[in-house]
């Protein structure tokens, strides 16, 4: 109560009774109040354990700090010349602590306030210079002891650098000191980041020693994550203890009901990054459990949420010395460059020795099931895995790659300049320099049997008026040139190029299952009614057709058969015949013949003649003689013979056969209506 009765007396009085204030009693209980209240602000839990009199009365202190420090704006607005009691407020170590707790609710106002103060107070810019120094110092401090691997440490270098961020928060709110502290004053951007400065500080803080924090504090399993798992394994009790363990895993997993909860990632975290995984699997594999719950297991684990860190106990993670910490700059750098030398000659003994030759068999064997992957990439699943090939085959079989590999190209080499970052990244050391050194003195040495001596000579056939006597052969020269010089960047994989489609003579399947048509295509394999319908009227259909084929006359059908095969043999016998008969027999010249031979008629002695027949030959034999005689005159062609005439006479019987028949059916097919 001692600064709230100081602080109101002070505002109660007049401005210059004000400036002129120099109580001694003020100043020591406004430090006071600013270390409590900074030191509750980074102790969340101590600020909520304060009960409710000392949080009303921490309250109303601040509410009259925070008044004190606006009377001092706005008498600086006003340019006041006495300014005793504005001096020491200004101070340095009173206004880093102000912005502090004040800029997070209040963020414009103080960002009034400190531009008004580097635009109004002299000599400001040299406070903040030497702020500078003072943060500078700690985070190198902090990154000496980060290096320093020491688990004892690591909850107070969490905690220190989170005081530094809520520090350096609250002066960030103005934007000129934010100039002044992070580019110091206007200075070359490129020439902060080389140098010792606050902003790269900053930035090896966020991606070096965070990270790096993050990893020991996730070691500490015996007392973060993994002791309740060893009580379970180490309990002997009654029954089964292999059958609790799994149903405690199962509980685990899905026991948090919250909103914002990622389910299962305690139980993930405990799997994978606490290598409980061989843990548990020895101890259920030494009871009573069967290998389908271990599996079962196995996959419930791979499918929860995994954090995006790297894994702890990695052989290749950075082990560094116990040395204490130092406290000058000059040491703190000098520590830095030989842990940067260790580094190299670490990463140059990993590439060169045994354990670069296992990792490269090992590539080889996972790229023999997956060949499409680079062997960057496989390299990069092996190193996250601890060098696990079983581990890395499952995951990609399961695409289910490391959260650190989530955003790597499958088809990533070691050739490609990203694989010496993201292999950094894994194993927490630097990529290893560009060792150029060497090959630029290799370039400046020169070979000298290619060096010219002299004066060369020219070609004999060499012109050098060629280009004004002949400009179109220059000009092809320089085309050819150049084409040449495509050809060679063509032929080295320099510049792609499209190539014309090939004839492929290969066989293709595309068409090989194909069916054009199916048994279903017309409707009628849809059900069994239509189908019993369709074959009832196929049916009928054949049996109609029986029935008038039955019905035919078919006296005939044999004998006109047997007159067709034989009329086919005699065909051919008369036409040789008649082919030697017009060879043999020239009539002389001048004579006319008025009636051609004819050849005698041969009786089949086979063939029966019918009693009508013979009376017909007998009745008009010159009728038919005389017919014949005009038909061979007129036409020019042989008479028939006897046999001819009947095999005629059957093939008009067997027509009319069928055209009654025919006309036979058509009558039934009236009569049925």
């Amino acid at each position: 109560m001692a600064l709230v009765a100081a602080l109101d007396a002070c505002l109660r009085s007049a401005d210059a009774a004000f400036l002129a204030q120099t109580d001694a009693q003020l100043m020591p209980l406004l430090d006071a109040f600013f270390s409590h209240a900074t030191r509750l602000q980074a102790h969340r839990d101590q600020l909520k354990a304060l009960p409710k009199d000392a949080h009303d009365a921490l309250d109303t202190e601040a509410r009259l700090v925070f008044l004190l420090y606006m009377r001092v704006f706005a008498l600086l607005k006003k340019q006041q010349s006495d300014k005793t009691l504005l001096d020491s407020l200004m101070h340095m170590t009173r206004i880093v602590p102000f912005c502090q707790l004040y800029a997070q609710n209040n963020g414009p106002t103080v960002q009034a306030f400190v531009d008004e103060l580097v635009d109004r107070v002299d000599g400001f810019d040299t406070h903040v210079g030497k702020l500078h120094d003072v943060y500078l110092t700690h985070l190198q401090h902090v990154h000496a002891a980060v290096q320093q691997d020491k688990r004892t440490q690591v909850l107070d270098l969490i905690h220190s650098i989170y005081e530094i961020s809520l520090s350096l928060r609250g002066l960030f709110t103005s934007k000129s000191l934010s100039s002044l502290l992070l580019l110091n004053n206007g200075k070359d951007p490129e020439q902060i980041v080389q140098s010792e400065s606050l902003l790269r500080a900053l930035v090896v803080c966020y991606e070096s020693d965070l990270p790096m924090l993050q990893r020991h504090l996730v070691k500490l399993d015996e007392k973060v994550l993994g002791r309740f798992m060893d009580l379970l394994m180490t309990k002997q009790d009654e029954g089964n203890p292999d059958e609790v363990l799994l149903e405690v895993l199962h509980i685990i997993s899905h026991c948090c009901e919250d909103d914002n909860a990622e389910q299962g990632s305690y139980l993930s975290d405990l799997w994978h990054l606490c290598d409980y995984k061989t843990k548990i699997s020895s101890f259920l594999e030494s009871g009573e459990v069967e290998s389908d719950h271990l599996s079962y297991l196995e996959m419930i684990a791979d499918g929860l949420p995994r954090r995006r860190i790297v894994p702890v106990g990695m052989d290749s993670e950075k082990k560094l010395g116990t040395e204490k910490p130092s406290h000058d700059l000059a040491q703190a750098k000098g520590h830095a460059e030989a842990s940067v030398h260790y580094e190299e000659e670490e990463k140059e003994d990993y590439n060169h020795g045994e354990d670069a030759a296992l990792l490269t068999s090992m590539v080889h064997q996972v790229k023999d099931f997956f060949p499409d992957l680079g062997d960057g990439y496989v390299e990069l699943c092996l190193l996250s895995s601890q060098k696990q090939l079983e581990v890395v085959i499952n995951f990609l079989l399961e695409s289910n790659p490391p959260p650190a590999l989530l955003d790597v190209p499958r088809d990533l080499s070691r050739s490609d300049p990203t694989f010496s970052l993201l292999e950094a990244q894994l194993t927490g050391k630097p990529p290893a320099p560009a060792k150029a050194s060497k090959a630029k003195s290799d370039e400046q040495k020169l070979d000298p049997t290619r060096v010219w001596v002299g004066k060369k000579p020219q070609e004999k056939h060499y012109d050098p008026q060629i280009a004004k006597k002949d400009a179109d052969l220059v000009n092809k020269t320089k085309k050819i040139a150049d084409m040449i010089v495509e050809e060679e960047e063509i032929m080295a994989g320099m510049v792609p190029f499209l190539k014309l489609d090939e004839y492929d003579d290969d066989y293709n399947d595309e068409f090989e299952d194909y069916e054009p048509f199916s048994v279903h295509d017309s409707g009628l394999g849809d059900n069994q009614d239509s189908i019993r319908k369709h074959n009832r009227l196929l049916l009928a259909r054949e049996a109609e057709d029986a029935f008038w084929e039955s019905m035919k006359n078919k006296n005939h059908q044999y004998a006109a058969n047997n007159d067709d095969e034989e009329d086919d043999d005699d065909e051919e016998e008369k036409v040789n015949a008649s082919n030697t008969a017009k060879a043999s027999f020239r009539p002389p010249t001048g004579q006319q013949t008025t009636q051609k031979q004819q050849p005698m008629p041969t009786r089949n002695p086979q063939q029966k003649q019918n009693p009508a027949n013979k009376k017909n030959a007998a009745a008009t034999p010159k009728n038919n003689g005389q017919k014949a005689l005009t038909a061979a005159d007129s036409a020019g062609t042989p008479p028939m013979t006897k046999e001819q005439e009947l095999r005629a006479r059957a093939r008009n019987a067997k027509n009319k056969a069928k055209v009654g028949n025919h006309n036979r059916k058509d009558r039934a097919l009236k009569k049925q209506g």
